[in-house]
């Protein structure tokens, strides 16, 4: 691996890093036999092809071939850098880092620059709202019924109503505004070339990633400003749609309760968690995404969305259910009376209202169809045929075939509709499930037979490194045809050679190409087709040594028709007695 950090620390981390705990954390895992497997994160499928080899300490997906050890799969997963994945799974087994052996690359010191630029701003915006000039944004969110502690918790702050007063603070800490700008927290001027504030006059919501780490700020007006609510714009940080606010608060609690609460703003997020309703994110305002809804899941596979009771609210529900149903999510709507949203509620009606409306939440069918229900006449055929025409495509997102059926079912019971004719419309019915994974190109091929018989070899040299004398002995090293499997023959060795511990999650580290991750991971995870190991062997190394032989045989047959038509009936004579000594050993093969 070309990265700075040195080998011996990596090396350290990954003897003692649980894979399995790694990639649970972040998708739900089901042990077969020896292995574990789930849904591929990284390609749309419907039959799990996704294996984690807690021996191994690595992953392999069948399906797109995507593989590596757990540094790799943070890298892929959660979008780290390598560094990044390197230090969190560090910190989780405590492996010191020492700072001087962890040069950064450029693109990471930038990335924690901008962390603590926000950093810096925090404190500020701190400081204003114990200040003096902060008494207006006080007494707002006293008003607000928003507690010292919970202030405290959330780490809010105040802008004042000026142009210029964070520009002025970083300039005194000698920050460069550049950097500020980048970081989302100042604005170039249009009638010079400086910059001024971006958040003026209002209450200031630091936002959080998942690691604790100020990414944004979102922040209320006081006045009469538009709009109500502004957020950070996105930055090399932050995309609103990646994001959970208050997921770093709330995601002990969510595993604790095994469900999340879903929610739309900061204070509707925020008077819950004050009341003890803790297992509790909310959406930033947007629309649920797909990055999203992979946050949650690696916390809980239940989740009870509480939009506001309007149209837009329950169409934001709507939209949420098909994505988290995709996702294989349990996924519960719970519906608040009419005028209020969960701040409201529960500064109004108490902490065991709000928990009730919580326990009497519908699920997808039933919300769905209630809802469907007021806007059309299910009595009446076209209301049937509407009802019908929106709750098919949900239905078929169902990736569970049982509760599919049951669902079915259900609602050819409430439209009095025969079920076959919903299973008939249902196959004609183009969904976008599983759309919440990232387009990805298949990357394995059907294996000819030689490549097979070099990652069968491969895959018996990563097993039992000891196997790779006799193998080459008999085959050589430069006999292999693909470059990337005789680039990891020869690392191997070489490991060998040095006296240097081997296994598959190691060998990984030592490239940066996911090519050769996925290649190394394939390798590992055919290993349980080999049924006889020495039978294996022989037959892997003589069908190359075959396929050589008969490439050098069509080499020869060029080079004698080019020789004859040149009449050098010298090189003729000497390419046909090769020729001949060739077609007499393959015959013994």
């Amino acid at each position: 691996m070309t990265s700075l950090i040195p080998n011996e620390i990596i090396d350290s981390i990954l003897d003692k890093i649980d894979i399995v705990e790694v990639i649970s954390s972040h998708i739900p895992l089901k042990k077969i036999g020896r292995n574990f497997k789930a849904p591929c994160p990284f390609h749309n499928e419907k039959t799990p092809s996704f294996v984690v080899s807690p021996e191994k300490q690595i992953y392999h997906c069948f399906g797109c071939g995507q593989g590596g050890n757990a540094i790799g799969f943070l890298v892929k997963y959660d979008k780290l850098s390598f560094p990044e994945a390197v230090r969190m799974l560090a910190e989780k087994v405590g492996v010191k880092m020492p700072q001087s052996s962890f040069r950064e690359t450029t693109e990471d010191s930038f990335i924690q620059r901008l962390i603590a630029i926000n950093g810096t701003a925090e404190n500020l915006y701190r400081s204003n709202l114990s200040s003096q000039g902060g008494a207006l944004c006080r007494r707002y969110i006293k008003e607000r019924g928003i507690s010292d502690d919970t202030v405290k918790t959330f780490r809010l702050g105040y802008a004042p109503n000026g142009w210029e007063g964070l520009i002025n603070f970083l300039k005194g800490k000698n920050i460069p505004l550049d950097a500020a700008h980048k970081a989302g927290l100042i604005l170039p001027s249009e009638k010079d070339k400086g910059y001024y504030d971006r958040f003026r006059n209002r209450v200031i919501f630091p936002i959080f990633d998942v690691r604790d780490r100020v990414i944004a700020f979102g922040a209320r007006t006081l006045g009469d400003s538009q709009p109500k609510y502004i957020n950070s714009p996105e930055t090399p940080l932050f995309t609103k749609g990646k994001h959970l606010y208050g997921l770093n608060f709330s995601k002990k609690y969510i595993r604790d309760k095994n469900y999340a609460i879903i929610v739309e703003g900061y204070l509707d997020l925020m008077m819950p968690f004050q009341h003890g309703v803790r297992n509790i994110v909310a959406t930033l305002g947007t629309a649920l995404t797909t990055q999203q809804v992979r946050l949650i899941k690696r916390f809980t596979k239940t989740v009870v969305m509480i939009f506001d009771p309007d149209k837009a609210g329950e169409d934001a529900s709507l939209r949420g259910l098909d994505l988290l149903v995709s996702q294989d999510l349990n996924v519960r709507v719970a519906t608040l009376p009419k005028g209020y949203d969960p701040d409201s509620f529960m500064r109004k009606e108490g902490r065991e209202a709000f928990e009730v409306i919580v326990k009497t939440s519908k699920d997808l069918f039933d919300y769905k169809m209630d809802l469907l229900s007021k806007r059309y006449n299910k009595n009446g055929v076209r209301g049937k045929t509407a009802i019908a025409t929106l709750m098919l495509p949900t239905i078929a997102r169902i990736p569970n075939e049982i509760l599919k059926a049951a669902f079915l079912k259900k609602l050819s019971d409430t439209l009095s509709i025969d079920e076959a004719a919903f299973k008939a419309e249902l196959k004609k019915t183009k969904t976008d499930r599983y759309s919440y994974h990232e387009p990805q190109k298949k990357t394995v091929e059907k294996a000819n037979p030689v490549r097979h018989a070099e990652m069968l070899l491969l895959s018996v040299v990563l097993e039992e490194p000891e196997t790779l004398s006799d193998i080459t002995e008999k085959l050589g090293q430069s006999e292999f045809k693909d470059e990337n499997v005789r680039k990891v023959i020869e690392l191997i060795d070489n490991s060998i050679k040095n006296n240097n511990k081997i296994s598959p999650s190691k060998i990984i580290n030592q490239f940066d190409d996911s090519v050769m991750h996925n290649l190394i991971s394939e390798a590992v995870s055919i290993r349980e087709t080999i049924a006889n190991k020495e039978k294996t062997i022989n037959d892997c190394i003589n069908s190359i040594i075959k396929d050589n032989i008969r490439e050098r045989l069509k080499s020869l047959q060029d080079g004698i028709r080019t020789a004859q038509q040149s009449n050098d009936s010298e090189t003729v004579t000497q390419l046909v007695s090769e020729y001949n000594t060739l077609i007499k050993s393959h015959a013994k093969r």
